[in-house]
């Protein structure tokens, strides 16, 4: 955990240093080159990790899969750029290397395009982004970040009425991952507040939480899907926590927060989702991946609550999230290590020195 804290550390001193720079001087070069080296710093490391997080052996087998697959037959299972980079991938390295290098590529290159469009103060987003879990060393569930960091940069084509660009866009993240289908409704829910009628949909939701859990349940097992591999990542089968952060923001951002922007309301409209679908899920095997699709929101959600706080002093509700999402964090990757990041390891050699003796022929081939 050392490495990933001083690497924390370094990306967000260097994110201050740039913000400064911007704010003090207007060097909108200096602010550049230090956004630049943060995500920088943040593609390397994910690209030449071994053997980190579940997802790098998961895919690996999805790999196999797709690979013994005529291309008809697994696009009805797989997105279209998951099985052309397996291919790629497999022709370049015989090894899934390739991929985790595009993949670490595309999400942080939109992510980045993204984060600076919605903030130009990126310290406090790039803190969250490690704090909310949704990004880590690992690029945990890395198809589903690439189709978010694609949808939060399309955003951009809402506010300037490009629609055709937005859909395009769209589209793209849903040749990544599925997930993006919810991207599609962001147009309408720029629109309308529809936090006006919150109250009704939690009460609601919360009341039909169980007969909702037994139909979900019911269709996961008609389905044949492998509920013990999801039992086994949720935490204690429930989205307590989830719920209890989402409604902890959902609340400040509603009686915090000034008179709304266009995209105010778009961001406390996906607030309000993610605290309606964690109360949906909770209880459902595997429902955490269904709110972690809007979950990394949060990256922008809470600065824009912080910004436009009726509070005059910020400062405090930052520490206030910093503390929320901190224990968040400090369950899920400290106490469980949920997404098997520990230790860190790269295709070269050992980053930690705690860690077992790996090297690039200890890779798991194709062949």
């Amino acid at each position: 955990m050392t490495f990933y804290i001083l690497v924390f550390s370094f990306c967000i001193g260097i994110a201050l240093i740039a913000q400064n720079e911007l704010s003090t001087q207007n060097n909108k070069k200096n602010y550049s080159l230090g956004v630049f080296l943060v995500f920088s710093l943040l593609f390397i490391i994910s690209a030449i990790r071994f053997n980190v997080g579940t997802d790098y052996i998961v895919y690996q087998n999805h790999a196999k899969n797709i690979l013994a697959l005529p291309f008809k037959e697994a696009v009805k299972e797989f997105e279209f750029f998951f099985i052309v980079l397996v291919h790629a991938s497999n022709y370049l390295t015989n090894s899934m290397q390739f991929f985790y290098v595009i993949i670490a590529f595309v999400m942080l290159f939109f992510l980045h395009k993204g984060l600076v469009y919605h903030n130009k103060k990126i310290a406090i987003p790039i803190f969250l982004l490690f704090l909310t879990t949704t990004y880590f060393m690992s690029l945990n569930i890395m198809r589903q970040m690439t189709s978010f960091a694609i949808g939060l940069y399309s955003i951009k084509h809402i506010e300037h009425e490009k629609t055709k660009n937005f859909y395009a866009l769209i589209l793209f993240a849903f040749l990544w991952h599925k997930s993006a289908i919810l991207f599609f409704f962001f147009p309408f829910l720029r629109k309308k507040d529809i936090t006006k009628h919150a109250f009704l949909g939690i009460a609601l939701f919360a009341s039909l939480n169980q007969i909702i859990n037994k139909f979900v349940f019911n269709f996961l097992v008609s389905r044949g899907l492998p509920l013990s591999y999801y039992f086994k990542l949720q935490e204690e089968h429930t989205s307590l926590f989830l719920i209890a952060i989402s409604a902890f923001i959902f609340f400040t951002g509603h009686f915090l927060t000034k008179e709304k922007t266009r995209n105010g309301i778009l961001y406390l409209n996906i607030n309000y989702l993610i605290l309606i679908l964690s109360i949906f899920t909770n209880g459902v095997p595997g429902g955490h991946r269904l709110v972690y699709v809007l979950w990394p929101f949060y990256i922008v959600i809470c600065p824009y609550i912080i910004n436009n706080s009726i509070l005059k002093q910020k400062h405090v509700l930052t520490l206030i999230y910093t503390i929320v999402f901190f224990s968040f964090f400090y369950k899920n990757q400290i106490l469980a290590n949920n997404s098997e990041v520990l230790p860190y390891r790269t295709i070269f050699e050992n980053i930690c020195t705690n860690s077992i003796n790996y090297n690039i022929t200890n890779s798991i081939y194709f062949s």
